[in-house]
């Protein structure tokens, strides 16, 4: 018999996304599983399947609720993308190296500034795009704490079906996409799994964000 509690992962996984009131028997079950003689990745799959059955129970029982979190989630994740990128960073960037159109910046380029040569270019490309990212991912995570935060006591469930969402619609996006399109081969496909992988994390770690804000506040 393995001593200790359960994984840290299952424990994780019920007490921020589990939604039934049956968690802490569920998670005390699992250790004792575990502890029995099954593996982390056999409690793992137990608990990530008690999250998404108690989810699916939830969004039936509170089908207008969901929708109004959706609702809310999309506007906030939009809105926030659009003034950042729009009318902030990467409107900044592309003005400051008298770029029209952003797939310039793609690949090796030169910008017209004598100092500016094919070396600093791909640098700056690559600090745009890792201050994008990281942009994204707090996006994310606001989009994510904002439905955690107004929508309680659904929370848990509608901030999976949300991050399932956004997810969905950056692979139907993928779909679109042409072979001469950013995204659509490597290493830009990488790049864009990434930053859909990150934004789906994102927005799962806004619950737990805003219930320790609630918890400090309580």
């Amino acid at each position: 018999m393995r001593p200790g509690p359960a994984p840290r992962l299952v424990v994780w996984l019920l007490e921020h996304y589990g939604s039934s009131s049956d968690n802490e028997a569920l998670i005390g079950d699992l250790a004792e599983r575990y502890h029995g003689g099954r593996s982390a990745f056999w409690c793992g799959k137990q608990a990530a399947v008690a999250v998404l059955v108690g989810a699916f129970e939830n969004i039936r029982s509170h089908r207008l609720a969901t929708l109004r979190a959706m609702a809310a989630g999309w506007l906030a994740y939009w809105t926030l993308g659009y003034v950042f990128f729009h009318f902030g960073f990467y409107q900044v960037m592309l003005d400051s190296l008298a770029l029209d159109n952003p797939d310039l910046l793609i690949g090796s380029w030169s910008p017209p500034v004598w100092w500016h040569t094919n070396s600093f270019g791909r640098i700056y490309t690559f600090g745009a795009n890792a201050i994008a990212t990281a942009a994204m991912g707090m996006i994310a995570v606001v989009s994510g704490w904002i439905v955690a935060t107004f929508f309680r006591p659904n929370q848990r469930s509608a901030v999976l079906v949300f991050s399932f969402t956004v997810l969905l619609s950056w692979i139907c996006y993928s779909m679109t996409l042409g072979p001469n399109d950013t995204g659509s081969s490597l290493p830009w496909s990488a790049y864009f799994w990434m930053n859909s992988i990150l934004q789906t994390l994102g927005i799962l770690m806004g619950a737990p964000m805003a219930e320790r804000v609630r918890l400090s506040m309580a």
